[in-house]
């Protein structure tokens, strides 16, 4: 089944990914590691929003699935 994302989601989402590396973004939806080191700390924000997006994927992606990413991201704490 597909999920209706609702617009305002969708625009908010836009800008987060104009302010936040593209590439570092494709990388993530493909559970590929390589793209913590681009969005720890990245971004505008009192939590930076590069966190939020690696936060926010954490939560939504079965633990199974998110190994790579989530050690990763531990690797990477004390920068943010």
């Amino acid at each position: 089944a597909q999920v209706r994302v609702p617009s305002a989601a969708a625009a908010a989402a836009d800008r987060t990914g104009d302010l936040l590396d593209r590439r570092a973004l494709c990388r993530l939806r493909r559970r590929d590691a390589r793209a913590v080191p681009a969005l720890v700390g990245a971004g505008p924000g009192l939590t930076p929003a590069g966190d939020d997006v690696l936060a926010g994927w954490l939560v939504a992606t079965p633990p199974e699935l998110a190994t790579g990413v989530r050690r990763a991201v531990a690797a990477a704490l004390s920068r943010t």
